[in-house]
């Protein structure tokens, strides 16, 4: 059994393995402010088994886990969420990380800005503030090309999807036509260019061939008459 991606703060025990507990190894776990924070009362045997993997321990630096002296909690002791600045943002372990938090925010994510997203220490994922028009792609957002946001061909002005674009079904921008498909047979082309004799493609219904080359050499054969 693991136990994983969980706070504690402000108590007398952080977490006690007692003899006859099947816990094998910690991973993600922000403890401080406890009196004890870690209890193991085992064997030499089953201690020595125990993994430690991505976490923060007040006062304890083991097996290549953190010595968290302040892991910056919102509120220690009601509200383990982090704040800006812990170190135990994105830096818990991915190996068998929860793919959501107690709050069921989507883990993980880009926490500190700093090499993509990474799973934090602790039971709640630190998601930085969002700000639409910051060229960032934050939390919540689909995208976000900054200033550039609600152009044609860009993402839209609040920053949840695509912006104005050839296939929307609405004639903007360069477009000559928008009717919403990609289909080149029909009266507008997937490249929203009104459909036309010698455009290379047949529209269907209309047209019984469309030749480029002869259609060209049809219309210098009509300028010279």
């Amino acid at each position: 059994m693991t136990l994983e991606c969980a706070g504690s703060s402000g108590q007398w025990e952080g977490v006690a393995l007692l003899p006859g507990s099947s816990a094998s190894s910690l991973r993600g776990m922000v403890i401080t402010e406890a009196e004890v924070a870690l209890r193991v009362e085992r064997t030499p045997a089953l201690l020595d088994a125990l993994t430690l993997t991505g976490n923060a321990i007040d006062g304890l630096a083991v097996r290549g886990d953190a010595s968290a002296t302040n892991p910056f909690f919102v509120a220690p002791g009601t509200d383990l969420r982090l704040t800006s600045g812990s170190q135990c943002i994105d830096a818990g372990t991915s190996t068998g990380a929860p793919t959501s938090d107690r709050d069921g925010t989507v883990r993980p994510l880009d926490g500190d800005g700093i090499n993509g997203p990474a799973h934090d220490m602790g039971a709640y994922e630190y998601a930085a503030v969002t700000v639409c028009g910051d060229s960032v792609v934050g939390a919540g957002e689909s995208c976000d090309d900054g200033a550039l946001n609600g152009m044609y061909g860009r993402c839209n002005a609040s920053c949840t999807g695509p912006g104005p674009r050839c296939g929307d079904a609405t004639t903007n921008g360069p477009e000559q036509c928008d009717d919403g498909n990609a289909s080149d047979t029909d009266a507008c082309l997937g490249s929203c260019v009104s459909a036309r004799c010698g455009d290379g493609v047949v529209r269907a219904g209309v047209e019984d061939c469309d030749d480029v080359i002869g259609v060209a050499l049809a219309v210098r054969r009509r300028r010279r008459a």
